[in-house]
């Protein structure tokens, strides 16, 4: 995905009724690539579905109680 395309994704679900995120999306945005590009680069787990799955939901989660 693109970083724009990305951001207006985030966007969306936010103001679809996902959890208001009290932090900005350039960084949650950050929050999820670094995880997938350290492990594409180190190879060291696969970079599947369930990781996906696994780091977008704890992402949000955590997005949606900072401050």
């Amino acid at each position: 995905m693109k970083p724009l395309r990305s951001r207006k994704v985030i966007a969306w679900a936010t103001s679809s009724g996902w959890p208001t995120l009290d932090t900005d999306l350039d960084f949650l945005l950050d929050m999820i690539y670094g995880p997938m590009w350290y492990r594409l680069l180190n190879q060291h787990a696969p970079l599947d579905t369930h990781f996906a799955r696994q780091l977008i939901d704890f992402t949000l989660k955590q997005g949606s109680h900072a401050r």
